[in-house]
């Protein structure tokens, strides 16, 4: 029974040692139509914003209220909102793309991309996902619907709970700038501390 411990501790060191070589902008998801959407067209914002979503869940008012007012406090070039729709938690984004979209432009507004409907765990986890659990060194599934990921500088990840509102990260958002370098925006590199 050790060696297994052993063997799976050895496994997750390694997982997490290659999760921490890749940055966001690795990675190419599904737009809302189907179309790859290269996530390298957002290194240049030094605070990118994901989060799992679903359209009948008790954080559904408050999260997509409180993420557009983060979209509309801050310019793009400073902070990039992306929701993925996910039916995994209690099946509560069972609709199409369209249906998720119009909800959301229409009861809240939403000016951010939504995303082709994923998964976040299992078998059939979105790769993206699966290394945003890894890089914030919290490897463990999400256990539900606007779990938040924010990626500064395009390669640290800070991952935040459901019950975490929004608007709780718009410090961190706002120093974003500062944390990733001066250039940042323009080079897409730079390093610091918060």
């Amino acid at each position: 029974m050790k060696s297994i411990t052993v063997l799976v501790a050895f496994l997750l060191g390694l997982v997490l040692m290659y999760a921490k070589s890749l940055e966001l902008s690795d990675f190419t998801v599904l737009d809302g139509k189907g179309n790859a959407y290269p996530l390298a067209n957002l290194r240049h914002v030094p605070a990118v914003l994901i989060v799992n979503v679903a359209s009948h869940c008790g954080y559904t008012d408050r999260d997509y209220r409180e993420l557009q007012a983060l979209r509309a406090k801050h310019d793009e070039d400073q902070l990039a909102i992306v929701a993925f729709p996910c039916n995994q938690f209690g099946a509560q984004e069972p609709g199409t793309w369209e249906e998720i979209a119009s909800l959301a432009d229409r009861k809240f507004g939403v000016t951010f991309p939504i995303m082709s409907k994923i998964d976040v765990n299992g078998l059939h986890s979105s790769p993206m996902f699966a290394w945003l659990k890894a890089a914030s060194g919290n490897p463990h599934d999400i256990p539900w619907n606007f779990t938040k990921f924010l990626v500064l500088c395009d390669s640290t990840v800070k991952r935040f709970s459901h019950e975490v509102n929004p608007m709780q990260m718009d410090d961190m958002i706002t120093n974003a700038q500062s944390f990733c370098g001066a250039g940042y925006d323009e080079t897409g590199g730079g390093t610091g501390e918060l």
